[in-house]
């Protein structure tokens, strides 16, 4: 898997745009991601320029607070158990 370090002033977006394509090119099997509403605008560049399948999950209306989405979660148990 791909990991970065950025500096406070850059946003996790920003740092996604940059590290997705890494991340692509080291790891041709990953081919799903699943992320928060907060990367929505990056699915059709990762669809279309990276030949990812990139899936938001939603926050449930009435949540509040910070909480793991059960997707997200499932996704990174997955990475973990394949390292």
């Amino acid at each position: 898997m791909t990991v970065q370090v950025t500096p406070a002033d850059v946003t996790d977006r920003d740092a996604a745009r940059e590290m997705l394509p890494k991340l692509r090119k080291n790891n041709p099997e990953v081919t799903l991601m699943w992320a928060d509403n907060a990367y929505t605008g990056l699915a059709d560049r990762a669809r279309n320029d990276l030949n990812l399948t990139f899936k938001v999950v939603n926050r449930p209306p009435n949540r509040v607070g910070f909480k793991v989405l059960p997707r997200l979660l499932w996704n990174l148990i997955c990475q973990v158990v394949q390292q």
